[in-house]
């Protein structure tokens, strides 16, 4: 499992109050997991801040399964991105 996908379960099972070992790929964000609007929004900015990205709500809304999430969020992360934040956060 790669630390993006880790970091992405972790911010789940916080937002969602369970053990991030009970998140698998497969899942399903609103039928498994009882995501609702509010923790989309939630999501969405925690998302955005912990990776730097543009994460319109209305593209997790349509997210269906865990493994969907960390595809998208995978494709609009770059680590360098987050080490520039990084420096002017000091």
């Amino acid at each position: 499992m790669s630390e993006l996908s880790e970091q992405i379960r972790q911010i789940l099972a916080s937002q969602l109050e369970i053990e991030a070992e009970q998140i698998t790929n497969t899942l399903q964000l609103v039928e498994d997991l009882a995501v609702d609007s509010l923790d989309i929004v939630e999501l969405t900015i925690k998302f955005e801040n912990t990776f730097d990205i543009d994460l319109p709500e209305h593209d997790l809304a349509d997210i269906y399964r865990v493994k969907d999430l960390i595809g998208m969020i995978s494709e609009r992360y770059t680590p360098s991105s987050e080490a520039a934040n990084t420096k002017q956060d000091y």
